[in-house]
């Protein structure tokens, strides 16, 4: 066996000179890929510009004899048109273009992954299902890297929605832009803006490491009574200033107010707590801001290697088929 797998190499598509060989073997790859609109050559030039190095196609004997396209659009990776010469089956090549598919999927932060296939396509599901993909309903294949959805806990901060005075608004449209994401909403709270029950219950979520990501909305500004910044600052180990940063920077292009927003964010143990805004439109606004950073910060969190891979860019993998 492991001859077979020596006669061919890795490399990431070429456009335009790989284009033709690659829309020969999907065309002869049977029904499983159905050609249409958007696999002519600009729409590949489109996509290429999205995701340079998630197309990949596998050489032997000077020509291509397998390839597969992927696609991350920060929340979630597709994976499609996973294609190898029937001439050159059941050598390992296709698991070989999807293990380095994935690995560099996880490199940019992606931790789950759809597979689109058609029902009629058995054989590419039973191929799929060795490769431990779980099955979702119309042949929709998804399968999660490094421990699954990431887990976000909302703790709304407000005296006034804690004694039921108001309505909290902020913490329902929150879960509502978690869930958009894909991410899991695995707990929600609200509480008044008291410093130390707000640090004991930070640091609790932490510390019990259910949660990945722990958002706040509210007690973030001037009043004499915000003090979710301080009560973040007292349990986190270390701060993560960028991400403040980068939201204040955002939210100063709509109000010069953004100056005055206090908020904070660090990291307890493997959870992140980031501090929004108390508005509902500023919290969504703020989150969707750090949004296509977050599925890469959690994975460094989880400690898996891949992340940190994808991290170091000198760092190289060479995947299992291939050859320097």
């Amino acid at each position: 066996m492991k001859e077979a797998l020596a006669e061919f190499t890795l490399r990431t598509f070429r456009f335009p000179e790989d284009y033709q060989a690659v829309y020969d073997l999907w065309s002869r790859a049977g029904p499983g890929i159905q050609l249409r609109k958007s696999d002519e050559p600009e729409e590949i030039a489109k996509k290429l510009q999205r995701d340079p190095d998630l197309f990949l196609v596998a050489e032997a004997e000077g020509r291509i004899i397998g390839a597969v396209m992927g696609g991350f659009d920060g929340r979630r990776g597709l994976i499609y048109h996973l294609a190898v010469d029937p001439a050159f089956r059941r050598r390992g090549i296709g698991s070989t273009l999807m293990a380095e598919l994935e690995r560099r999927l996880v490199a940019k932060g992606c931790l789950r992954a759809y597979l689109l296939v058609t029902e009629e396509n058995q054989e590419t599901m039973a191929f799929y299902r060795r490769l431990g993909v779980g099955d979702h309903a119309h042949g929709d294949y998804g399968e999660d890297f490094g421990g699954g959805a990431m887990r976000v806990a909302i703790l709304t901060v407000s005296d006034r929605a804690y004694r039921g005075e108001r309505e909290d608004l902020s913490g329902p449209a929150l879960a509502e832009a978690v869930r958009a994401h894909g991410w899991e909403v695995a707990q929600t709270a609200v509480l008044p803006d008291e410093l130390g029950l707000l640090r004991d219950t930070l640091a609790a979520w932490a510390d019990g490491g259910a949660y990945d990501i722990i958002l706040t909305t509210g007690g973030t500004g001037f009043a004499p009574r915000d003090v979710t910044p301080e009560a973040t600052l007292a349990v986190v180990e270390k701060q993560a200033p960028g991400l403040a940063e980068a939201m204040r920077a955002a939210s100063l292009q709509v109000t010069p107010h953004a100056m005055l927003s206090r908020a904070v964010a660090g990291i307890r143990g493997r959870t992140l707590i980031v501090n929004l805004p108390g508005s509902p439109k500023a919290a969504v606004e703020n989150l969707a801001v750090i949004a296509p950073v977050l599925p890469h910060a959690v994975q460094l969190l989880r400690e898996a290697p891949e992340a940190e891979a994808g991290h170091h860019h000198h760092h190289h993998h060479q995947p299992k088929g291939g050859r320097p």
